[in-house]
């Protein structure tokens, strides 16, 4: 059944190289292995393909551990091929976890986006880690303004596996409004010594500097910075080691995202005397993304060979 469905181009991901005598030769594995599925409208495992999702049902580790080499990883991790192959036995269907893989530092870009709500924009995150090659024992850091639907979705996707980091600059924008009002003469030096401060995890003591010039509650927001930046930091202490994210070489700022806004999105959508209808702008943005993944010549390929 298998090779006949291999023949038939049908196994998603895989494909199968036969001898003219109709015995098979060889077996390619494309990205859509790992990172197509399903939609299981016929059966169990079969129905219209569903590409950008992740695959569930794979059992990456089992598939990696009858590998005749295995030591790319015995040398990059220093232990035994027995060492490997019991660890590679405990991630189970669905997962792969990149710390078995990936040297320390290195970085794989993953995208995704919506324009729908907070809990869509969350399954989109937990997809985007899964396909970074997130694991049940990765540890995953994340870096936001605080806002609190983030930090709710953080929770929600990632429970304690992941930890989370108030976005370093973006904190220090309340900090440069609030040393306009009680250093402007000196605000460059309270402003290092506050930054300081705040990366050594002193931020009670940022607390206690800040304290003593808090407006009064009926003064008007915009006109009351120092509040809003006692108020911003006090109500999110919890996401304020800096100190422990900058020892373990982690980013304390959301730069990185930041920018890919800049190139994966707005590059296209800002163009001169563009606008959008939101349909369209849907599409134009899911396109952005595959490209941005490097997907873009595998969908088309895919695209191409249903319309055949």
């Amino acid at each position: 059944m298998t090779l006949a469905l291999l023949k038939l181009n049908s196994v998603v991901g895989v494909t199968g190289f036969f001898n003219v005598q109709g015995t098979l030769r060889s077996v390619g594995i494309q990205c859509g292995f790992c990172h197509s599925t399903v939609d299981n409208s016929l059966a169990p495992g079969i129905g219209q393909r569903l590409d950008g999702w992740p695959n569930r049902d794979l059992n990456v580790g089992a598939v990696v551990s009858l590998a005749p080499n295995l030591t790319p990883f015995t040398d990059l991790l220093g232990v035994d091929a027995n060492t490997v192959k019991s660890v590679l036995a405990t991630w189970g269907p669905g997962c792969y976890d990149a710390e078995l893989a990936h040297q320390p530092g290195s970085v794989t870009p993953i995208f995704g986006a919506t324009l729908g709500s907070a809990e869509e924009a969350g399954e989109r995150l937990a997809v985007c880690a899964l396909q970074a090659g997130a694991g049940r024992q990765t540890k995953i850091h994340g870096v936001g303004d605080g806002a609190v639907w983030i930090t709710e979705q953080r929770e929600a996707q990632f429970g304690a596996q992941a930890n989370y980091l108030v976005d370093f600059p973006h904190l220090c924008e309340y900090l440069s409004a609030a040393a306009e009002v009680i250093a402007a003469k000196d605000k460059s030096a309270w402003m290092t010594e506050k930054k300081n401060w705040l990366k050594d995890n002193r931020w009670p003591e940022v607390l206690e500097s800040l304290q003593p010039f808090v407006e009064q509650a009926g003064i008007p927001a915009p006109e009351a910075p120092v509040r809003a930046c006692f108020r911003y930091i006090s109500n999110r202490t919890q996401f304020l080691d800096y100190k422990g994210a900058l020892a373990a070489g982690l980013p304390i700022g959301s730069g990185e995202i930041e920018s890919a806004h800049g190139y994966v999105f707005q590059k296209r959508l800002k163009i001169s005397g563009a606008w959008w209808k939101m349909e369209n702008l849907k599409k134009v943005i899911a396109l952005r993304v595959l490209r941005a993944n490097g997907d873009w010549e595998e969908y088309w390929t895919n695209v191409h060979q249903e319309a055949a």
